[in-house]
């Protein structure tokens, strides 16, 4: 769900929610926090449910209400996208032309046809809407008028490309094969850096050094590395950074428990929500919407890695 928390700025709202989290840990109970690998779901339901329960939940609003009553055309359209785009990497894996200019061709038709219906769909409702608005004003209905031109003048309408129509599982495809084919440096640079390199791990002076990084982070430094990272997006599991900051005692005493865990402990034995992350797709801004290379991916990790990252880095 996705919860107001914003209100959570408010000091009494605050207050609230520390003691809703207070009351809601004491109830787990710490057995039943720690019983698995980490504890980091357990706090994550409790955070969650109380910043729904204490900062209430955003309401739903359509953002192209033209999209309203349109539901089956789109995944129809869908459904075409998808068939014709799987159709597309299978003659691209056999290395059939032929086949792959076909699938290619269908593609950007069936995309051109969904495109040239968002835009219909788009200009009816806007023409129904001034229709209604002068309709409204021919009979003297001065609260209709203004209902009228509060949903014209874009008041919860939120105006989009109608041009982008890149599935799911294409940004899915695109990102797994940049990430194959792309490096920050190349694999044989690397490789020579680490020829070069010199290993100091039986060496004396290193040893003060590999004892004192290996050590688990304390509260002290948990809490400080904490105050310097932004409340940013959250990961999968929509836990905020603020869920954390103002969960009272128990959650941060919880939290140092499971990054400490997290730093002796190899990610084998970590939560799956803490061991993977959220990849969103965003536009750079300028080109061609339909093109995955227009897109920039952003890993979106778990509260509770990002906080071990902030400390490792």
């Amino acid at each position: 769900p996705k919860i107001k928390w914003e209100n959570l700025k408010v000091e009494a709202v605050e207050k609230r929610y520390a003691e809703r989290v207070e009351e809601k840990m004491r109830s787990v109970g710490e057995s039943e926090v720690s019983q698995d690998s980490t504890g980091w779901s357990k706090v994550t339901e409790v955070v969650m449910d109380a910043a729904k329960e204490i900062c209430g939940e955003v309401e739903r609003s359509v953002e192209n209400p033209w999209m309203v009553g349109k539901e089956d055309e789109s995944r129809r359209f869908r459904s075409e996208v998808g068939r014709w785009l799987e159709r597309k990497e299978r003659a691209a894996e056999m290395g059939d032309e032929e086949g792959l200019r076909g699938a290619r061709a269908e593609l950007k038709r069936v995309r051109k046809a969904w495109t040239k219906e968002l835009r219909r769909w788009e200009k009816e409702w806007w023409d129904g809407e001034l229709t209604r608005c002068e309709n409204a004003a021919g009979r003297g209905d001065l609260g209709g008028v203004y209902k009228s031109l509060r949903t014209l003048g874009g008041r919860g309408v939120k105006k989009v490309d109608t041009g982008t129509t890149i599935t799911k599982e294409e940004f899915r495809g695109h990102f797994k094969r940049v990430s194959e084919e792309r490096y920050e440096n190349l694999p044989e640079e690397v490789d020579r850096v680490v020829d070069r390199a010199v290993d100091l791990r039986g060496d004396e002076r290193t040893k003060g050094w590999r004892e004192r990084l290996g050590r688990p982070p304390e509260r002290e430094e948990v809490e400080k590395e904490m105050g310097k990272m932004k409340d940013a997006a959250p990961g999968e599991d929509g836990v905020r950074l603020c869920y954390l900051r103002k969960g009272g005692e128990r959650v941060m005493v919880e939290v140092v428990r499971i990054v400490q865990f997290m730093w002796v402990n190899g990610s084998d034995n970590w939560e799956d929500s803490l061991r993977s992350g959220q990849v969103v797709p965003l536009y750079k801004g300028k080109g061609d919407r339909n093109n995955p290379n227009n897109y920039r991916g952003v890993c979106l990790l778990s509260m509770g890695s990002r906080i071990v990252a902030r400390i490792v880095a």
